[in-house]
């Protein structure tokens, strides 16, 4: 509410358009993936600011980066110049920012280290914006030295803070138009770089959960893969089957070229060996059966191996390695490779071979200790059974945190969705306000006006009884004793109406209020009411259905102390739920049909023991004892997918229960309705 009373007289004082302002705060709080939000916000602040470049540098661990960069590009009409417009055009590169030489480096460090905002207007800092202090001398002139390189007409540096934390600097410059960084643009500004920060936040807490997310999931695969080689080591002597389990899986889970086993002939002191199994990509030579022969590795490297050893190659082309080594591994194509030790009790059995065949490539920490855990796997087949259960109980933690992440991520996004839909709501509400204020508040003196203008009207006619034959014509085409009657019904219409909607914008901001830190008192009808109205639209009547009937019958229940937002979600999602309930329910049903049986939702409170009891029932399908069991869980749904996460009523009973210290129950009879009954504190 703060926010888009600020929006709303800056949108008054400075004639801004709220509209695209409002539109341009739901673009960027609606964006969640980081190139996405990018875009959005630079080409909004574009939009609102009339720069024409935008720079958006960003914190990345204790440096700052060049992350963003837009401008304005013009585009020619040769044929019709008049028709020339222009286009944003964006570029998603990081660059250090010590080699971006097209920004002011002493501006960006000024306020990157005091955290205030500089104004330049035609080649000097405009100090009459708010939060711009004075500057030391030799700050200045170095500041003034940046101008004079740049030659900016219009510039504006801010920084991006969201709760006290820099989070990065956006520079704005138009070096054809000065003026245009007023005071009240700048505070406009600041209210989308502030919901920029925000978003910004959300945005890298989203990316890291998103990377741990791969993260967990790849070595979910990589855990799957070892229990996969131990039951294969326990369900099977076959060393064959085994092999090639392990070799199809890694080559699969690590994007490689080549996967193979290739074991020595121990006996031949580690010159010779072969590969006895692999899985290898078609376009390139297969090394089963391919006799080895390496003289120099069992006199100087296979001690090494037997001591842990292992070999990582990036470029086989460059890397510093024996000629006899590269010319094997030249012989089936490797670019890159990654070899460790097959340990069988204390005896150097074989090597575990990955090879990258089409390119370099870096080997991850994360990829180096796989193979070492997939080798120690098959080097270590006795113990499968210790083996087995650790990894096993491995897997399941792994995923089990993959889940729990999962949920969180959805948590977050259906999060996002309330407050974008909280913030809506109270833009309209207080949008609609204030002309509705001043329509009513005139509504009387209008009425005054009137009566005045007809009581002249009376006063010319007694002073005068003999109009002209104009003035008669008028007065029969006007009909002025038509309007005497109808006008005051006007007047009265207008005023029920103004009524009316004054009291939608009440309903609306009593929905949207934000919680605070502490529970604080709420009148439960007005949470309801206000959850009824915003889902009005789906409750009208339409052609396949006629009008969804809700009934109240609310008891004498005191006011509570609670988080009054939470609870407005509690009722938006149960009732959201008695719709889609009744939309499946009317599936396959006339319009007559449905009209002979109402759809209907009612609403009940009462006080119980000191206790405030609210029950939502509706007359649906009703849902099976083996649901009931399975709703307040977290991703269960029994919705298609696209329409429903799974979380709504896991939300929903986590709000009454941990946040509220209440209960919540369902009772449900299939074919008959449901209704879910919530019993809350009132203290």
């Amino acid at each position: 509410m703060k926010l888009l009373d600020e929006v709303s007289k800056l949108n008054t004082k400075c004639g801004l358009d709220f509209t695209d302002l409002f539109k341009a705060v739901q673009v960027i709080s609606a964006s969640i993936e980081l190139d996405q939000l990018l875009v959005n916000f630079t080409r909004a602040v574009l939009e609102i600011s009339e720069a024409r470049k935008a720079v958006l540098i960003l914190a990345e661990q204790e440096d700052f980066a060049v992350r963003t960069v837009a401008f304005v590009e013009d585009i020619d009409n040769i044929s019709d110049p008049k028709k020339s417009a222009t286009s944003v055009q964006t570029i998603l590169d990081r660059q250090a920012l010590d080699t971006y030489p097209e920004i002011p480096l002493q501006i960006i460090e000024h306020v990157k280290n005091t955290q205030q905002s500089i104004v330049i207007d035609q080649g000097k800092i405009n100090q009459e914006n708010t939060g711009v202090s004075s500057l030391p001398n030799l700050i200045a002139e170095d500041i003034f030295c940046d101008i004079l390189d740049h030659q900016p007409q219009s510039m504006l540096c801010t920084p991006m803070i969201n709760q006290g934390k820099l989070l990065g600097i956006l520079y704005l410059e138009n070096k054809l138009l000065s003026g245009i960084f007023t005071v009240d643009r700048c505070q406009s500004l600041q209210l989308l770089i502030t919901q920029g920060a925000i978003a910004l936040a959300n945005a890298l807490l989203y990316q890291e959960a998103q990377g741990k997310a791969q993260l967990l999931e790849k070595s979910l695969q990589q855990q799957q893969t070892l229990f996969e080689v131990v039951t294969q080591i326990r369900d099977s002597l076959d060393l064959d089957v085994i092999f090639q389990a392990v070799t199809q899986n890694m080559r699969q889970i690590l994007q490689v070229s080549r996967v193979g086993v290739y074991q020595f002939q121990i006996e031949e002191n580690y010159q010779y060996g072969e590969f006895v199994a692999e899985d290898v990509l078609p376009e390139y030579p297969s090394g089963l059966a391919a006799k080895v022969q390496d003289h120099c590795f069992g006199e100087n490297y296979a001690n090494l191996y037997k001591n842990g050893r292992f070999c990582s190659i990036a470029d086989v082309r460059s890397a510093a390695i024996p000629e006899c080594h590269r010319q094997i591994l030249e012989r089936f194509d490797v670019r890159a490779a990654l070899i460790v030790p097959i340990m069988q009790d204390r005896e150097l059995w074989g090597l575990l071979c990955v090879h990258q065949c089409d390119r370099p490539r870096i080997w991850l920490q994360q990829e180096t200790e796989f193979i070492h855990q997939v080798a120690a796997q098959l080097g270590i087949a006795l113990q499968q059974t210790e083996l087995l259960i650790e990894t096993y109980e491995q897997g399941t933690q792994l995923e089990e945190t993959l889940k729990h992440l999962q949920a969180t991520q959805l948590q977050l996004i259906q999060n996002e969705k309330m407050s974008a839909l909280g913030n809506l709501v109270a833009g309209v509400a207080h949008e609609i306000n204030n002309p509705v204020g001043c329509i009513v508040g005139n509504v009387g003196v209008t009425q005054d006006y009137i009566d005045d203008l007809l009581g002249i009207i009376d006063l010319y006619h007694q002073e005068f009884p003999q109009p002209s034959s104009k003035i008669i014509e008028e007065l029969d085409r006007v009909d002025l004793d038509y309007v005497r009657e109808d006008l005051p019904k006007l007047i009265r219409a207008m005023k029920d109406g103004g009524d009316r909607i004054k009291a939608i914008s009440h309903s609306l901001r009593t929905f949207s209020r934000a919680d605070s830190d502490q529970k604080q008192k709420f009148k439960l009808h007005e949470g309801i009411d206000s959850t009824i109205l915003i889902l009005r639209h789906r409750l009208k009547a339409s052609d396949q259905h006629p009008e969804i009937i809700v009934e109240t019958n609310y008891g004498q229940i005191p006011s509570i102390y609670c988080f009054p937002g939470q609870l407005n979600q509690v009722f938006m999602n149960i009732i959201a739920n008695a719709i889609d309930a009744l939309d499946e329910a009317n599936q396959g049903r006339s319009f007559m049909e449905i009209q002979a049986h109402p759809n209907r939702i009612m609403i009940a409170t009462k006080l119980v023991d000191e206790q405030v009891q609210i029950k939502i029932s509706d007359n649906g399908t009703g849902i099976s004892d083996e649901v009931k069991e399975q709703i307040f869980d977290h991703l269960f749904t029994t919705k298609i997918v696209g329409k429903g996460t799974g979380l709504g009523l896991a939300i929903v009973q986590q709000i009454i229960v941990e946040k509220h210290g209440g209960s919540i129950e369902v009772d449900s009879t299939l074919g008959e309705g449901t209704t879910f009954t919530i019993t809350l504190p009132t203290n």
